[in-house]
């Protein structure tokens, strides 16, 4: 077991120092539990390079531990970008090399780059679901979700998920505003969609929280039949270090019932999946979550208005994902 170098504190004040009685504790890294059959639901195809070789990449992912996931195709053209994109970005091209590299790496699953202002988005939608997309990818850019609702219907009438990018966002556009968390309430207006929301919706993760609750309270069928939109929480960082402990006990201490909804995600690409970072970030939270377990057991924590956090890493690093892409459990996990 490693020792992270960061020293997290239970009651982390404003100018960085600690109250007298204040209780600081050292996060120690901790590896998910081998039996597991961790899936990272959020790797992209940057673009700038060429990928790895099918066979190199399931070389790195399964050193990691990591047996599948979900590979976004190339952003589109029509989106901003800070890197030097090398690869072909139109829609036909995208969408076959997704399908092409995923058809030799199994377990991992092709979701394709959505920009759902291009006037063709619905029939985009359409061709992917047909052509073997399993979910779509949005990043939202300097317009509202909510006025381009109709490649979401489109999506959730074919049972295909879509992954949102949600809080501050790097590209050189001022576009962080609409991927707050509050801007995707909007969805409710899709009966059946199922989504994710990424990175906790740094820095507005108070926000992101309430969010959750709001999908908590609606998560009923709506007047005219059809189910609820419903909301799954993409762990992917976006959270820098410092931020990370506050943030995941936030998510699962505030009391809603997360931990069947919420999915584990790196952010890395297929051009070269950095196996140390990604050990890192699964020994980072893994060793949090199993901090937040403990905390739950021993009573550190008042059980009283939370729901049973006994097991919250098998949803996180397995169980989420096949519900989240309609995949069945291995039967040994039913």
């Amino acid at each position: 077991m490693k020792r992270f170098c960061e020293h997290l504190e239970t009651s982390p004040h404003a100018d960085g120092s600690t109250a007298k009685g204040d209780r600081v504790r050292t996060i120690h890294g901790r590896m998910p539990d081998k039996s597991l059959r961790i899936h990272d639901c959020h790797m992209h195809t940057w673009g700038n390079g060429k990928p790895l070789s099918p066979a190199e990449f399931l070389d790195r992912t399964s050193s990691c531990g990591v047996v599948g996931g979900n590979i976004f195709s190339v952003h589109p053209a029509t989106r901003s970008s800070q890197r030097t994109i090398v690869v072909d970005q139109r829609n036909g091209a995208r969408m076959d090399a997704v399908l092409e590299f995923t058809s030799q790496t199994p377990g991992f699953l092709p979701f394709y780059y959505l920009n759902p202002t291009e006037k063709d988005a619905v029939r985009q939608v359409e061709e992917a679901g047909k052509c073997g997309i399993r979910g779509f990818k949005i990043i939202v850019g300097m317009y509202h979700i909510g006025d381009y609702l109709d490649p979401l219907c489109a999506a959730a009438e074919a049972n295909l998920p879509v992954m949102f990018h949600c809080g501050m966002c790097s590209d050189p556009d001022p576009a962080s505003q609409y991927s707050r968390p509050i801007e995707f309430e909007s969805l409710l207006a899709v009966p059946g969609l199922k989504f994710s929301l990424a990175h906790l919706g740094w820095p507005w993760y108070d926000e992101f929280m309430g969010t959750v609750a709001k999908y908590h309270f609606n998560q009923k069928i709506r007047d005219d039949g059809k189910p609820m939109a419903k909301m799954y929480i993409d762990l992917t960082p976006g959270t820098p270090g410092i931020y990370r402990r506050e943030a995941l006990r936030h998510l699962y201490l505030t009391g809603y019932p997360v931990t069947e909804i919420t999915m584990w995600g790196n952010d890395l690409g297929i051009e070269n999946y950095e196996t140390q970072y990604a050990r890192w970030h699964l020994e980072r939270d893994g060793g949090i979550l199993s901090e937040i377990e403990d905390d739950y057991r021993s009573g550190r924590v008042d059980r009283r208005w939370l729901p049973d956090l006994t097991d919250i890493q098998t949803p996180a690093f397995e169980k989420a994902w096949y519900d989240f892409v309609g995949e069945p459990l291995p039967q040994d996990d039913v």
